[in-house]
């Protein structure tokens, strides 16, 4: 076993009035909780740690590296809290974290932490959703699709409300849109559907996302184009020279099948806007997919593209094993999105060949005893 440890600068969060421990795994979410503690691991205790997921690098099979995603925010500084109280005096510090990240397999993999970004928020942003409108998500096809629907009862609808919501709550000058791709009747791209237009009205957004379906191919690619075209003109009208938090949230099922537009279309476009695209993949998109459906489909290549995709343009991959999931996710990007993360660049060595599942435990320290601080949240990849 190998440890990898890792000292961040907390990202500065909204106000929090419970203290507890929220960690997100690859393929799954878990919550832990953890009562109140007093002394320095009590206030160690008191941020938020989310794990978004463990996204290796195009160049992996060369490189060794990874890039591990994380929230950790003050928790007494969230609007959104349960609870309510006068502030106090723990209200905007920023403490110190330790990680503890240990590979439990490939056995003898070592590994170290060669640098760690802060990914900060700004008081407004710009954001955009893409629904996944392609029939796997909703409808059958045994000869062709033997695990659809991936989406039958429509989380991804729950979740683009979710994080509507959430987002406006915590920035109420931010602006969001949603959109799905259209196809016509010979299935080639009908231009981008617009559910939402951009706005700053959360009750627009909770209820234009419900316009989504489920018919017809994926236009990943050609989708995109148009949003990051539309994005830019809206920033350039609403926002101008002002510093705000851009991003694209993108939820799909797999691979693009049908676009014109190229993935290094999309990519160089992105950059150039420096416009973040996340991705959360469910059904083939997932990490975990050939693991839980063996047999069933290939879907590397649908990780690869999605991971780069995300990894080109500033964003992060996560999946889900559960369209379930989605929801309790959205909640974490919108975290992630008005509050800033962490992105932990990791390098393993020797490098696990391609196709193998690395998976370990990420941990907080102790900063009085230094050890770690249990439970920890289990981590896993397959190597590309």
């Amino acid at each position: 076993m190998t440890e990898m440890l890792g000292k961040v600068d907390a990202v500065k969060g909204r106000k929090f009035g419970k203290k507890h421990l929220l960690a997100f795994g690859v393929g799954g979410v878990s919550l832990l909780a953890l009562g109140c503690i007093e002394g320095p691991l009590g206030l160690l205790l008191s941020l938020l740690m989310v794990f978004m997921g463990a996204t290796p690098a195009p160049d992996f099979g060369q490189s060794g590296q990874v890039e591990f995603n994380m929230l950790t925010q003050n928790e007494l500084d969230d609007p959104l809290a349960e609870e309510s109280g006068e502030p106090s005096e723990e209200d905007g510090q920023v403490a110190d974290v330790e990680y503890i990240i240990e590979v439990d397999d490939p056995a003898g993999t070592e590994a170290k932490i060669i640098g760690v970004d802060i990914k900060e928020a700004k008081e407004q942003g710009t954001f955009a959703i893409l629904l996944d409108s392609s029939g796997s998500m909703e409808l059958s096809f045994a000869d062709v699709c033997p695990t659809c629907p991936h989406d039958p009862e429509r989380k991804r609808v729950e979740a683009a409300q979710v994080l509507g919501k959430e987002i406006m709550a915590r920035t109420p000058e931010s602006r969001m849109a949603i959109f799905d791709w259209g196809t016509d009747e010979d299935e080639s791209y009908d231009g981008i559907n617009t559910l939402v237009d951009f706005t700053s009205d959360s009750d627009l957004l909770i209820t234009g996302a419900k316009k989504t379906g489920s018919l017809g191919a994926t236009f990943i690619y050609d989708s995109l184009l148009d949003m990051l075209e539309l994005m830019s003109s809206d920033i350039a009208r609403n926002f101008q020279t002002k510093p705000i938090t851009k991003g694209i949230i993108i939820m799909t099922d797999g691979q693009d099948t049908a676009s014109r537009a190229t993935l290094e279309e999309v990519i160089e476009k992105a950059q150039n806007l420096e416009i973040p695209i996340h991705v959360v993949g469910l059904g083939p998109a997932n990490e975990k997919f050939n693991e839980l459906f063996q047999g069933t489909e290939d879907n590397s290549e649908s990780i690869k593209d999605l991971r780069l995709l995300a990894g080109s343009t500033g964003g992060f991959y996560a999946s889900v094993d559960r369209a379930e999931d989605m929801t309790e996710l959205a909640e974490f990007i919108a975290l992630g999105l008005t509050g800033g993360y962490t992105s932990t660049q990791v390098v393993m060595d020797p490098i696990p060949p391609s196709g193998t599942i690395v998976r370990g435990t990420i941990f907080v320290r102790d900063p009085d005893t230094g050890k770690k601080v249990e439970p920890g949240e289990p981590w896993e990849f397959v190597a590309p």
